[in-house]
């Protein structure tokens, strides 16, 4: 026995033990006791008076609310106590219980109902935007404990009773998966056009795409007259573009894009389902992890930004992934050419997945094919098609650079991708603070907390998440680590499908006797995970935190806003043949980008038509719109919602002649463009060049200009 432990003597042994069992009981009983006796007072009084929500917050409750507090605090204690000395004397009766068993019995199967006290902070106004960090402790909270109940109750029901029950109606199963699929489509859709009509999409990206869907099906190969050099190959070479223009030929408008990729993005509940069963061994999992896809928010993010083609490859990830694991490499290929297609540095990511293949599947020349092509097609597309061979290149006349991505971890800007790579290598204190930041850390909890951190234990597919974490966590740019944007398309598929590695990895460490129930809580605390995540960041339920890219996203249009748009709608059409060319201001832009030639104000290169609306304009705009005005070249001919329509009434001004003599500049040479595109004039500068990707103008305060 130790000296810690000594037993009291014996004439103060009767006192002493005495006073060492209340000292125990209360310290190892009536501590825990008391916290679970309060919970029905601070959890049903807040949620009585909603108007008081905020103290949670802010502790400002006045004191009438807070003496009425205390006084449903008091009464919730002793009633709760009472609660537990009668069971406790009823238990010492008819079982033999000391008070301190009856005390245990109790608090093992009450004290999960502890993270209750988080659901009226997550019912306090706006709390998701002004109190992060309250929000995420509260939503870990109530995630630990809504699993350990489900755990209770997957274990009372038992292995064998959940195996016959998964094996059960396969069919209805698949219907489950297909039908999810079908409501996201649905849902996203209406969601993302609604976002159009209410005039909160921007030239940045839509009016982009637009244009270049539209010159890619009616003219050349990904022109657009958005961009420097008038072809998309200044920014991204995204080819898989092309496949969309039998679909986008039938109605060539920046609604059918926003369609196509709401529709497209849920048919990637079909290989998670196939994922799931395979996995899981049931279709019911397949269900689950195609459920848990549609409602997780990083893809609300991506597909409600706009349109992107970063944010098709998505599907594709999944379905290499499974032809993968399923040892088919032959349809795989295909599968791999597309996400090649899908923009270059798709190639990247690609030779991730090659190494993927090696170190985890055990098929090396698979593994080094898939790298070997990915590095080929990559050095065809900068060498030959893309203006700027660097991978992440220089801002030009004729390319736009990403180094500003990066600018942290590049402080020489000279050094392009290389300064990265050395940073990365000789400077691990400084990445490890910069991978670390605050923001950055809520984007992972984004990420993982609605997953329950399952792939954390997915080791097997650590490869997979490599690139991704390097691409979104050494970003100096705040949007690549928010799940309002689409770069998360290229880690979110190897995450979900690291779920179900997680399930077998945690079900065989600690599943005991009973690992088919350790896994079905573990599903089920996922699914309620992310539903309560989509909730407060996501579009489950209306939040002040969850935004499409750069503007929040209205569920229900401002008063006015279906008029704006009808009139607009309709005057556009009356007034501006679709052949005319335009400069329109941010938010009109992808309205009237299916043109050949169209302009984003105040760049206007003497277009037919020009229209502006008050919430783009900035003071460059302004300084641009005074100055129109002020020469007469252009007459007002609508103006209503804020939003005015010029018309050119001069004739376009001549073009100067290029001087003969040997004082005369050769021509400047073109970017290189895609075999078959002829090259287009550059579009001059008009103030600061924004580069691609970047914050509109008129957009909210805070975004990067």
């Amino acid at each position: 026995m130790t000296q810690d432990a000594l037993p009291p003597s014996d004439s103060t042994s009767q006192a002493a033990r005495r006073v060492l069992a209340v000292a125990d009981f209360m310290w190892t009983r009536l501590s825990l006791s008391l916290f679970i006796w309060l919970v029905p007072a601070v959890t049903l009084w807040p949620l009585m008076h909603a108007e008081e929500l905020p103290y949670l917050a802010l502790n400002n409750l006045d004191m009438a609310g807070r003496k009425a507090l205390v006084r449903a605090t008091v009464a919730s204690v002793v009633l709760m106590a009472g609660l537990y000395g009668g069971l406790s004397v009823y238990w010492s009766r008819t079982r033999r219980w000391s008070a301190a068993e009856s005390f245990g019995f109790l608090n093992r199967r009450l004290y999960p109902g502890l993270a209750l006290i988080a659901v009226p902070v997550l019912r306090v106004p706006r709390v998701e935007a002004t109190s992060p960090i309250l929000t995420w402790s509260a939503l870990l909270a109530l995630s630990v404990g809504l699993f350990l109940w489900l755990r209770r109750l997957t274990a009372w029901v038992g292995d064998e009773r959940l195996r016959r029950w998964g094996a059960r109606s396969e069919r209805l199963a698949l219907a489950l998966a297909l039908l999810v699929g079908a409501i996201y489509a649905w849902r996203m859709s209406a969601l993302a056009l609604q976002h159009f009509t209410n005039m909160r999409s921007q030239i940045y990206d839509l009016g982009i795409y637009d244009n270049l869907l539209w010159n890619t099906t009616f003219g050349e190969f990904l022109r657009c007259t958005f961009i420097k050099g008038g072809n998309h190959a200044a920014a991204h070479f995204d080819p898989i573009l092309y496949l969309l223009t039998p679909i986008y030929r039938l109605a060539p408008r920046p609604q059918t894009l926003l369609s196509i990729q709401a529709i497209w993005l849920a048919t990637g509940v079909v290989p998670l389902y196939l994922i799931g069963k395979r996995l899981g061994g049931s279709g019911w999992i397949g269900a689950l992890l195609a459920t848990l896809y549609t409602l997780y928010p990083p893809l609300h993010g991506a597909n409600l930004f706009d349109f992107h083609s970063i944010t098709l490859v998505i599907p594709f990830l999944l379905w290499g992934l499974w032809l993968l694991d399923d040892g088919a490499p032959w349809p795989f290929w295909l599968v791999f050419a597309l996400t090649l297609a899908t923009r270059e540095d798709m190639s990247l990511l690609s030779c991730f997945v090659g190494f993927y293949v090696i170190v985890t599947l055990r098929r090396p020349w698979l593994g080094l094919s898939i790298i070997g092509v990915s590095i080929a097609y990559l050095a065809f597309v900068k060498l030959t098609i893309m203006p700027d061979p660097g991978l992440l290149m220089k801002p030009t006349r004729d390319t736009y650079s990403y180094i500003y991505f990066y600018k942290d971890m590049i402080p020489h800007t000279s050094e392009g991708a290389k300064g990265l790579v050395v940073s990365f290598f000789t400077n691990p204190a400084f990445v490890l603070e910069h991978m670390l930041s605050e923001k950055k850390v809520f984007h992972l909890l984004a990420l993982l907390v609605p997953l329950m951190g399952l792939p954390l234990l997915a080791r097997r597919r650590y490869p997979l998440f490599l690139y991704g974490l390097l691409f979104l966590f050494l970003s100096s740019r705040k949007h690549m680590y928010s799940i309002h944007f689409q770069y998360n398309a290229v880690i979110l598929p190897y995450l979900l499908v690291g779920v179900m590695d997680g399930l077998e990895v945690a079900g065989r460490r600690w599943g005991g006797g009973r690992p088919v129930a350790l896994k079905v809580a573990l599903a089920l605390g996922c699914l309620v995970n992310t539903g309560l995540v989509g909730a407060k960041f996501g579009i489950l339920r209306p939040n002040a935190s969850f935004r499409a890219g750069w503007e929040p996203l209205l569920r229900k249009p401002p008063k006015g806003v279906d008029e704006r748009y009808a009139w607009f709608f309709h005057k556009v059409r009356k007034l501006i043949p679709p052949d005319a060319s335009v400069s329109a201001s941010s938010r009109l832009g992808p309205h009237v980008s299916g043109r050949a030639e169209v302009y984003r104000f105040p760049v206007i290169r003497d277009a037919d038509y020009v229209m502006v609306m008050g919430k783009d304009m900035g003071k460059r705009e302004k300084r641009a719109l005074k100055r129109l005005k002020k020469r007469g070249r252009y007459r007002r001919i609508a103006a209503k919602h804020g939003i005015q329509i010029f018309q050119r009434v001069a004739p376009p001004r001549p073009k100067p002649k290029p001087k003969a003599g040997a004082g005369s500049k050769s021509p400047r040479p073109t970017a290189k463009l895609a075999p078959g595109v002829s090259p287009r004039p550059t579009i001059p500068k008009a103030g600061p060049v924004r580069t691609h990707g970047s914050s509109p103008a008129g957009a909210p305060r805070g975004d990067p200009k």
